[in-house]
């Protein structure tokens, strides 16, 4: 026989929480010494695994308790559907990840936390992909699904980033600014990169930037900046045909 303190030892499991285990009825120990202390037999020391072993996947300890007392095919059935449950929680958790980082990522571009901004991500976030896409036609959808994601660890998610936090931090510059022409050249070489040199593309991604459904933004851009930037393309464009 096993005294608490060489179970507790052996399984990593608490004092404490053998000792709750058997007020609640879940692990009663085999008997008791003499002196009243709690003594445990190879089989509790099996059972207590179990329960670990159940613990350590979610099962909270009073389903636990049912699930040790069915029988083999009930305990099948309630391992599936801790396994769907466990499945729903990692993407749960996953979309809580992604909202993290792109509050992170939001406060990289802006310098600060702009709530107005992070309530329209949120929204977009918190809708499906199929949502999102519904009303879209299919060269929208091709053209979503080439823009870089705001919360993506990339190069080249990184550089679309750092370029609209230049923006916002240079606002406050006309269109014909050198910095402002030095950031709309290279979202121009950028595009080119993310479209393959298609135009039709390229100009359709930019009429969705202006746009404010929010389904098509890669970030959400404020009129002032939208602004800005179509003088400073029409600028950029002029200079080139020179």
């Amino acid at each position: 026989m096993l005294s608490i303190g060489e179970v507790s030892k052996r399984s990593k499991v608490s004092i404490r929480s053998l000792r709750y285990y058997d007020e609640i009825g879940l692990l009663k120990p085999a008997s008791l010494s003499e002196g009243s202390h709690r003594l445990y037999s190879e089989q509790d020391l099996f059972k207590l695994q179990q329960i670990v072993f159940l613990k350590d996947l979610g099962f909270p300890l009073k389903q636990i308790r049912e699930l040790l007392e069915q029988q083999s095919d009930d305990r099948i059935e309630a391992l599936r559907q801790q396994a769907e449950y466990l499945k729903k929680e990692r993407t749960r958790i996953e979309q809580m990840e992604k909202g993290m980082q792109t509050v992170i990522r939001s406060c990289e571009i802006e310098g600060k936390l702009n709530w107005d901004i992070l309530f329209k991500l949120f929204q977009n976030a918190r809708k499906t992909k199929k949502e999102n896409f519904a009303s879209l036609s299919s060269i929208e959808q091709e053209v979503i699904g080439r823009f870089p994601k705001l919360e993506a660890e990339n190069p080249d998610a990184e550089e679309w980033r750092n370029l609209f936090k230049q923006l916002n931090l240079l606002r406050h510059l006309p269109p014909w600014a050198d910095e402002i022409q030095e950031i709309v050249k290279r979202m121009t070489e950028k595009s080119r990169e993310l479209f393959q040199g298609d135009e039709e593309l390229m100009e359709k991604a930019w009429q969705m930037r202006k746009n404010p459904k929010e389904a098509y933004r890669f970030y959400p851009i404020d009129a002032e900046i939208i602004d800005l930037l179509e003088k400073a393309f029409d600028i950029y464009d002029a200079s080139r045909k020179r």
